[in-house]
């Protein structure tokens, strides 16, 4: 398997934006491009769809205290979500990296489980998730690890890649560094494009937003130098799936999440809002020919609460990953 690395040092993993947040306040944030709230002050939603453009709210949460969510379907029709969940304070980090599991498209989730991520250090932690299917029955993870030893502003946050078959382990690969801007924090996001993998990771500096570089791979597990990507209007933070002739993108814009399309990864045309206006980070898969599940970002409040909650965080065990240990973890069955 050819091995690769992203890796920058970088400040700084999550950022506060205040312990109260209305919809009014983060709309406002973000037209100043401000970032985003804590997985705290955060809750995650469901959403579907037949075209993959209109999405409907079905008024399920799937968990409370999360944030950054991916959504993929593994070979054996199985359906992961991956996220950041709320941890215990005073532990050096606020969040840790979990999955959960569906067996019929998303009605039903295993309980959260810790992702075991082997490799790469001691003492990282990993945030704002993104999985991609790769060739070889592999799927590989891009993720933002920030540095545990310090304080969450002097702390190191990088962009590292780690290769799983089952969604629950992972080991973290090494090869060819890339380099990006510096930044406060980054949100990566890989999707294919044909036959080349393309990822776009969104930075933050200081708490507002600083701008979006793209890479494509080149062959034999490398990617391409960083080029700067033009993007009016919207931050590239949310994710990508494959359509004919092209990729589309749901985004995080000021009047929610956005849908895009292109046909090169590069330029991009928007399509429509996707009717959740209130939503940010979202995940998207397509299940089946006219179907579509969205998870995504909205804030915690009394509105957001009154739903079922399909998933718990509360026992969540905190993993600052990189414990070198060679346990593997496996599904509890459904």
């Amino acid at each position: 398997m050819t091995r690769l690395v992203l890796s920058v040092v970088l400040p700084c993993a999550f950022l506060v934006v205040g312990l109260t947040v209305t919809p009014t306040a983060l709309a406002e944030d973000r037209a100043a491009g401000r970032s985003f709230p804590l997985p705290e002050q955060t809750v995650l939603r469901l959403a579907r769809s037949s075209d993959g453009l209109n999405f409907s709210d079905t008024g399920e949460i799937l968990a409370v205290g999360a944030g950054s969510p991916d959504l993929t379907l593994l070979p054996n029709g199985d359906l992961i979500a991956i996220f950041d969940a709320m941890t215990p304070r005073g532990r050096g980090v606020s969040s840790a990296a979990v999955v959960v599991r569906s067996k019929d498209q998303g009605r039903r989730w295993s309980a959260a489980r810790r992702i075991r991520i082997r490799g790469g250090g001691r003492g990282f932690h990993a945030h704002h998730l993104d999985l991609v299917q790769i060739p070889g029955g592999q799927f590989r993870l891009f993720f933002a690890a920030g540095s545990v030893a310090q304080n969450s502003h002097d702390s190191m946050t990088r962009i590292l890649t780690a290769v799983t078959r089952d969604g629950i382990n992972y080991r973290v690969e090494a090869g060819v560094p890339a380099s990006l801007p510096l930044g406060s924090d980054l949100y990566p996001v890989a999707g294919w494009v044909g036959k080349r993998l393309n990822v776009s990771v969104g930075i933050f500096r200081d708490s507002r937003w600083l701008s979006t570089y793209r890479m494509v791979s080149t062959g034999a597990g490398r990617l391409s130098k960083p080029a700067p990507v033009a993007m009016k209007g919207v931050r590239f933070v949310g994710s990508m799936i494959p359509i004919e002739g092209g990729v589309r993108a749901f985004l995080t814009g000021a009047t929610g999440i956005q849908v895009l399309d292109s046909e090169n990864g590069r330029t991009w045309k928007p399509r429509r809002d996707a009717r959740l206006p209130e939503g940010w980070d979202a995940g998207v898969v397509q299940l089946g020919p006219n179907s579509f599940l969205m998870v995504y970002c909205t804030l915690r409040n009394e509105v957001s609460l009154a739903s079922s909650q399909l998933v718990s965080v509360d026992d969540i065990v905190m993993d600052v990953g990189g414990d070198g240990s060679d346990e593997s973890q496996t599904w509890d069955d459904q």
